[in-house]
């Protein structure tokens, strides 16, 4: 997992920018070998990166599980996520404005979210807090819901994350307590998630 040490951001895994926490990978291991998530719902390909480590962690674990993943641009490295098994879908779940989901799939995203075991949410797209908003009442009883480039507060993030390990804040604590508190979400791995700038929640 070669990373530039002077371009936070930089990580890459399998030759594809994942752009994550350098040890992000040992974080999302632990975590998923404790779950064993049934399915993951990524939205925000990007680069790709991410998305193949995941798999990658996923297949190790030798159970069933589907990855669907969400980009709104099309990438010429897709390709090798297909041929991975992943379930790569260049569309858009929101509606232009990021305040609801398309009525048109919200069938479809919720009859995936709710499928038999455990599902994650990961909400690594173009509107983190809208994403997590919208998503985090989908999810059922021991579902998790994860959101990047987080930190508990804009003061934790500029003593401790700002320069340091990572330059983006796009979803903080605060803003979204009160979609915690409405759908029994609590954290789960706080300090690791924290350390690689995620959130994570699992619903209660």
């Amino acid at each position: 997992m070669p990373s530039n040490p002077d371009i936070i951001g930089a990580t890459s895994y399998s030759g594809l920018t994942a752009m994550q926490v350098d040890n992000f990978k040992d974080v999302f291991e632990k975590f998923l070998k404790d779950i064993r998530p049934a399915r993951i719902l990524e939205i925000g390909t990007s680069s790709g990166g991410l998305t193949m480590a995941l798999n990658d962690i996923m297949m190790s674990l030798e159970i069933p599980y589907d990855i669907r993943t969400y980009d709104v641009n099309d990438q010429l490295w897709f390709w090798r996520l297909e041929n991975d098994g992943i379930d790569v879908r260049i569309e858009n779940l929101f509606t232009p404005d990021y305040l609801n989901l398309d009525p048109e799939k919200i069938d479809d995203i919720r009859s995936f979210i709710q499928g038999p075991g455990t599902t994650v949410v990961m909400c690594d797209g173009g509107s983190k807090l809208n994403e997590f908003r919208l998503l985090s009442p989908l999810i059922k009883t021991g579902d998790f819901i994860m959101a990047h480039d987080y930190a508990l507060n804009p003061q934790f993030f500029e003593e401790n994350i700002n320069g340091i390990i990572w330059n983006w804040l796009e979803i903080h604590g605060d803003q979204i307590a009160d979609v915690c508190v409405d759908n029994n979400l609590q954290d789960y791995m706080k300090d690791e998630f924290q350390n690689i700038v995620w959130a994570c929640k699992v619903k209660r």
